[in-house]
């Protein structure tokens, strides 16, 4: 099935480009290269790497992060490719990866191959899904040229965690005849933890429990990842990329119980978690000029293998107190595309065929857990869930960007999907789906300094395909049956953003967006229970602003303010208790500020940060979690662009002291019964010293 889709989108592709021909012909329209540039393309802002010297980038991902007023927006996360969202291009071209996604990719480019960075006005660009600010990256590869980093960790407290001392990564690129290619090493290595206090209340408020826990974190995610573009004589372009990552993931919670009229007991409850994933990634584009036009063929194979074993038991009575689960999911993605993009009527056309496949295959196995009771029989020990998810998914989509005036300019897109959902095992059933989806967008420069968009969308959601099985979190005691009858949402986007130039002053960035959703994903009611579900509508509000902020101007020399600020409010009736809140686990509000002088005359700079993030509280059906990031994220440091040839930079995180506070309300018989336990607990992670050695050749 997955090959005859295959062939069919390909040839599709051709007899369309072949059809086209025969109208185009008809009215005498040239052939365009794609490697012209097109007179509607608006070029918003131009930099060079020299314009970013005092901050001594070793790669495009630490450049692009200092360009004023700009914030990164990587692909949202989908399954498929779907349109362009990421609102950054290399040498044109989008990144096709999705492991081996753009922050990678960029990590990958050493500053010496760049050539130039230009900010377009995305919808200018006639490519679809592009809006607002979009870098361009021009790259060229002579020679060898390469980039390293080394991360060192400590901290002053919290003895449990491990330092971090392994931490790094090395990338390669070159060039060889028309063949440019890039390597990249990363072992992201970290070990992380926090502890501290709990109580725990019953419902009048009298304090029952007093615990002390403590918990580490260990990472280790090393990965490769080779990329090669093929730029012949022809002006085809191609692209491969290949990547494999593993991640080894030990986690330790230990618990010492104090239940009020004893003694402390020491290490009274254990939880361990340890898992293992590996995903393999493969993609490549090849696009070349075909008729009046130009054909682009995309496609993408992933598979990744995850095995997460959990163990939890009371040292007062380890034999009758256990549990354990063991959870073993393969998933994988098959994607391939189609885009063929020419030139008519003044302004760019694009029409696009896409064919996607997923699965995620799942097999769990618990013990003395809620299974039992979930699933309603009680005469196994060791219960087994098996289900397969699987989606074959089809989509078509039409658009069309032109200039209006010197100062106006639109883009208009028509599409639609179609989605094949099967699941079998324990539930065996089949789905389908066909949605309607477009947007329309007005760009309007309004002088050198100041450009507007205006865009009206309708997005199709993407589902989380572990939602449709059964998960077991022994650690928090949430056993969640699957939900088989799930449907994407479908939500009206209205959105409004601003691209501020502010010259010698910096640049600013703003905007704002309304949505009007169906079918919204939350948790619902169900038997007795909850579950994952829809619901029927909601609506959600988001406004960001992103600035950077000049100080030379005012007598602070060498320094710039950059502010980064989110803001979401949604709306929906909660199913339980028929009161108005926002979406589970939302987040609210997230702000994240930096200070940073590049003292004149000197390689030396020097920084202050803030980070701060909100979230709504996460509803279950008779449990209610909070979490607060008390006194933010305060981060200074001091940084050497010449040490001994390479960049270092000290740091000094968490010097506000931030507490991660949890607190679980337990209400009876649902949240919209009455409180009968409260679970409260702060956790310190403690003063940390970064060392960071980085450097290009």
């Amino acid at each position: 099935m997955r090959l005859f889709t295959t062939v069919i989108i390909v040839y599709g592709s051709i007899f369309l480009a072949s059809a086209l021909v025969y109208a185009e012909k008809k009215s005498d329209i040239e052939s365009v290269s794609g490697s012209q540039q097109h007179d509607s393309k608006l070029l918003l802002r131009q930099f060079s790497v020299n314009d970013f010297d005092q901050y001594s980038p070793s790669n495009a991902y630490e450049l692009v992060k200092r360009i004023p007023g700009f914030a990164i927006n990587e692909e949202e996360s989908q399954r498929g490719l779907g349109q362009a969202s990421a609102n950054i291009l290399i040498n044109g071209d989008r990144v096709s990866g999705k492991a081996n996604g753009l922050k990678k990719a960029l990590e990958r480019i050493p500053v010496g191959i760049i050539v130039d960075i230009n900010i377009y006005d995305g919808a200018s660009l006639g490519i679809p899904g592009l809006s607002g600010e979009v870098i361009n990256i021009t790259v060229n590869s002579l020679g060898i040229s390469g980039t390293w980093s080394w991360d060192l960790q400590h901290r002053d407290q919290n003895d449990r965690v491990d330092p971090a001392y392994w931490r790094g990564n090395l990338s390669l690129a070159g060039k060889l005849a028309t063949t440019s290619w890039n390597i990249g090493i990363d072992n992201n290595y970290q070990r992380l933890g926090h502890g501290g206090p709990e109580t725990v209340s019953d419902g009048t408020g009298m304090v029952t429990e007093r615990r002390e826990e403590y918990a580490t974190f260990d990472r280790d995610r090393p990965s490769i990842a080779l990329g090669l573009a093929f730029n012949p004589l022809s002006g085809s372009t191609g692209h491969l990329n290949f990547s494999y990552e593993q991640l080894w993931q030990a986690d330790l919670e230990e618990r010492a119980s104090d239940e009020i009229a004893g003694t402390l007991v020491e290490l009274d409850q254990d939880f361990q978690r340890r898992a293992h994933y590996k995903t393999i990634e493969l993609s490549g584009d090849y696009a070349f000029d075909f008729y009046v036009g130009r054909l682009k063929i995309i496609a993408l194979q992933s598979n990744s293998r995850q095995v997460d074993n959990s163990l939890r038991f009371q040292y007062s009575d380890p034999q009758n107190d256990r549990q354990k689960s063991r959870r073993e999911d393969k998933l994988g993605e098959s994607i391939i595309r189609s885009e063929y993009s020419w030139q008519a009527n003044n302004g760019d056309w694009q029409w696009s065929l896409e064919s996607a496949y997923n699965y995620l295959d799942r097999f769990l196995l618990a013990d003395n857990t809620g299974l039992l009771t979930m699933y309603g029989d009680t005469s196994y020990d060791h219960p087994r869930v098996n289900s397969k998810v699987e989606e074959l998914r089809f989509e078509t989509n039409m658009s069309y960007s032109a200039p209006l005036s010197p100062k106006w300019a639109w883009q208009f897109s028509l599409g639609v999907e179609n989605s094949e959902l099967s699941q079998s095992g324990d539930i065996d059933q089949k789905r389908n789906f066909t949605r309607p989806k477009g947007s329309l967008g007005l760009t309007f420069a309004a002088s050198n300094l100041s450009n507007f968009y205006f865009g009206l969308s309708r997005t199709v959601g993407q589902l989380n395909f572990s939602d449709f099985l059964a998960t077991v979190d022994i650690n928090d005691g949430n056993n969640d049956r699957g939900n088989p009858d799930l449907v994407p949402h479908q939500a009206w986007k209205l959105e409004v953003k601003l691209d501020q130039n502010l010259q010698s002053w910096g640049a600013l960035s703003v905007s704002l967006a309304i949505e009007d959703i169906d079918d919204i994903v939350d948790r619902v009611l169900t038997d007795n229970s909850d579950a994952v579900g829809n619901i029927d509508s909601s609506q959600r509000y988001a406004g960001r602003l992103n600035g950077t902020f000049e100080l030379s101007p005012i007598g602070f020399i060498g320094a710039r303010l950059t502010v980064d600020s989110q803001y979401n409010q949604s709306r929906l009736k909660d199913p339980i208790s028929n009161a108005t809140r926002r979406v589970s686990h939302e987040m609210i509000n997230k702000s994240v500020v930096e200070l940073r002088q590049d003292i004149p005359s000197t390689n030396l700079a020097w920084g202050v940060s803030f980070e701060q993030a909100n979230y709504e509280p996460i509803y279950r059906y008779s449990k209610i979690t909070s979490n607060t990031e008390n006194n933010g994220l305060v981060i200074a440091y001091i940084e050497d662009s010449d040490f001994l040839g390479m960049k270092a930079r000290f740091s000094l995180r968490n010097l506000s002291d931030r507490l991660d506070d949890e607190t679980s309300q337990t209400f009876t018989p649902n949240r919209g019964g009455s409180l009968s336990k409260t679970e409260s607990r702060a956790r310190d992670f403690g003063l940390m010293y970064l060392l960071s050695l980085s450097g290009s050749f």
